[in-house]
């Protein structure tokens, strides 16, 4: 049964949102990812973070410069029709997949679009063709990682998602044999995130590892001591041996964890779990699986944080809730077409 609700204390800033969407109110599923040519296989990214609360002010304006907004996106996608213009959208964003290493993805709706030439083929560092449909940044430790993804596909004409632990991926991007083959003949797209629940159970080590943005777990340095220790863990990167083994270490150090304004996504009986939460990484797992979840991934976090609706006029531009440092232009969005009875119950 779908489910949402929404706290309206705080007039869309940082407010707490519960939804729980049945796979069968779901038409369409899709992945937008803004610039996404100009940055795959590149350095447009956020390399550490680090210092103040207020460093993400003061990032690459470039990478700014590459987002959009999610009405952007929306338009979009309606323009190359992947979107009906009269169907109900709810979008939320991810946009950590164009911000951070350990965030790879895979779309195979590009073909698809047929896109030109120089969107569809990139040269890799050897002088060989890479498939497009995989992107991932410059770094990227692709062939060492095993990834949590995300996965949305298509089984006997209805929308599915689940959520794969441990999976390596090759420069190919395309999903091992020991994944369903359901899965991955009917696949739309997957996107790499750090897990908060495996089959019920939150490991914060294995979050961890998986997370480039430090600060979800140890929060912004309070010293100079606490900054060079979060600068150190940067450093072992892309040596992903190197960087597990620090991150272990750094957590053995540490008893409380940063409280920060969350997005987590998690899958239960045939539904999503869609939640935003002031909340620390573990209580986050630990709210997923009250509401059902066996598996979790983070989506978002801060000031990327929003959940958009195309029918929403109340002069926030769709904005349904986000954080109060919401910043309008997002790297990637996730949109997925409803029903029209979902509709009805978000209108009701």
């Amino acid at each position: 049964m779908l489910t949402f609700s929404i706290d309206n204390d705080n007039e869309h800033a940082a407010r707490n949102v519960t939804l729980l969407l049945p796979f069968e109110d779901i038409v369409r599923a899709d992945l937008s990812v803004a610039g996404r040519s100009e940055r795959n296989r590149t350095l447009l990214y956020q390399r550490k973070h680090a210092g103040s609360a207020l460093a993400t002010r003061g990032r690459e304006p470039a990478l700014a410069q590459l987002n959009q907004t999610i009405p952007e996106h929306y338009q979009r996608l309606v323009t190359r029709k992947r979107v009906d213009a009269d169907a109900a959208v709810l979008a939320f964003s991810i946009s950590d997949l164009t911000a951070n290493l350990l965030r790879p993805h895979y779309d195979a709706s590009i073909d698809a679009d047929r896109i030109v030439h120089e969107e569809s083929v990139i040269a890799s560092e050897n002088g060989a063709k890479a498939d497009v449909r995989l992107f991932h940044l410059k770094d990227e430790p692709i062939g060492e990682v095993p990834y949590t993804l995300l996965c949305c596909y298509e089984e006997g004409g209805a929308i599915r998602f689940a959520i794969l632990h441990d999976i390596a991926i090759g420069p190919s991007g395309l999903l091992p044999r020991e994944v369903s083959p359901a899965i991955r003949s009917g696949l739309k797209w997957w996107a790499a995130c750090p897990p908060l629940l495996a089959s019920g159970r939150h490991d914060l080590e294995a979050f961890a590892v998986r997370d480039h943005d430090l600060r979800h777990v140890f929060g912004f340095p309070e010293s100079a001591t606490d900054e060079e220790a979060i600068r150190q863990m940067y450093r072992s990167f892309p040596d992903w041996s190197e960087w597990s083994l620090t991150i272990r270490a750094r957590l053995a150090t540490i008893d409380s964890f940063e409280t920060g304004y969350q997005a987590a996504l998690g899958i239960g009986a045939d539904q999503l779990i869609l939640l935003h939460r002031t909340a620390t990484i573990p209580d986050l797992a630990r709210d997923l699986r009250a509401l059902g979840a066996d598996n979790g991934v983070l989506l978002d976090s801060g000031g990327s944080c929003a959940i958009w609706a195309n029918w929403a006029h109340d002069g926030h531009d769709g904005i349904l809730a986000s954080h109060w440092n919401f910043r309008p232009r997002r790297g990637a969005v996730i949109f997925l077409t409803l029903s029209d009875y979902a509709k009805t119950c978000f209108e009701t």
